[in-house]
């Protein structure tokens, strides 16, 4: 088994330091396939493109700006992906992130509604979808750095040599969401071609992502045994439920949910760092050990 997660955990790096390298390629890539876009549907407004393709192709420009974003959404997906193994808190910090950009991602969706010229005229609807989608953004965005700013790790390890395990197999689950989450845009891929319905890539991922985090939760229950330590992953693993709960959810509601998901983490945070300025961990874990001999005793 050890030689397995170390396999494991050698391709995981590998696979990181290639995405690495790809994520500065799409980085400065970005706008010239934004502008390509531009041109590609441009073209396709004044009928210059072949009658095969021109029904694939979008006719409205702000269609670009919803398939870069698409795009900018996918890889911070996969990039989470590659947190996954570092820290349970910042993973589903890097959710909250994702989850606010695919909230401007639906501010910038009720552009189609326009017909070229930005105007409030006949357009109220849309204009207060974006001002909800744009500030249910911005308030997640500040209490996420709320969130960051409480989060340390609660259970102290004289030893982490024993959590190398954990490691190496929370590296084995983020290579099995990488598989799903590829395997999810060929489907959508295929359908594209073939012009079937789409799968909700972000929706569909979200909830991969709600299992990863209750496995990560069991798994850890071997290694944590403060308290706070086992609150917090628990609870934050409700506030990622949330958020895929979020994601589906009608206009308005989505923004409402975020951001009680995130309030709820930060809650998670802020009474776990109380909690544990005054009990002592040491205290506690010794306290429990004796407690669990006791009952030994009285089973004996």
């Amino acid at each position: 088994m050890q030689d397995f997660l170390r396999c494991v955990a050698l391709i995981f790096d590998r696979c990181h330091g290639y995405f690495d390298a790809m994520h500065v390629w799409f980085g400065r890539s970005l706008a010239l396939i934004f502008i390509l876009l531009l041109i590609v549907i441009q073209a396709n407004r004044f009928t210059f493109l072949p009658a095969f393709l021109a029904p694939h192709i979008p006719s409205n420009l702000f269609q670009a700006v919803h398939i870069v974003f698409t795009l900018v959404l996918v890889v911070e997906i996969v990039e989470m992906v590659f947190v996954l193994p570092r820290s349970f808190a910042r993973a589903v910090g890097k959710q909250f992130e994702i989850f606010c950009l695919i909230l401007l991602r639906h501010a910038f969706n009720e552009l189609v509604h326009f017909s070229g010229t930005l105007t409030l005229a006949d357009h109220i609807g849309p204009v207060t979808r974006i001002i909800a989608n744009g500030f249910g953004a911005l308030i997640i965005f500040l209490l996420l750095g709320v969130y960051f700013k409480f989060k340390r790790p609660l259970q102290r390890f004289h030893d982490r040599s024993f959590l190398v395990g954990f490691v190496s197999t929370k590296k084995f689950l983020a290579l099995v969401l990488l598989v799903i989450f590829l395997g999810i845009g060929i489907v959508n891929m295929v359908a594209l071609i073939q012009g079937n319905a789409l799968i909700n890539f972000f929706a569909t991922s979200y909830t991969a992502l709600v299992f990863a985090d209750i496995f990560i939760v069991l798994i850890a229950q071997q290694y944590f045994f403060f308290f706070p330590s086992i609150f917090r992953n628990i609870g934050l693993a409700v506030s990622t439920t949330l958020m895929r709960i979020g994601l589906t959810a009608p206009a308005y509601y989505d923004v409402l949910l975020g951001i009680v998901a995130i309030f709820f983490a930060v809650g998670i945070q802020l009474s776990c760092c109380f909690w544990a300025r005054f009990v002592d961990e040491e205290f506690w874990i010794e306290d429990k050990r004796l407690r669990h001999a006791d009952d030994e005793d009285d089973v004996g």
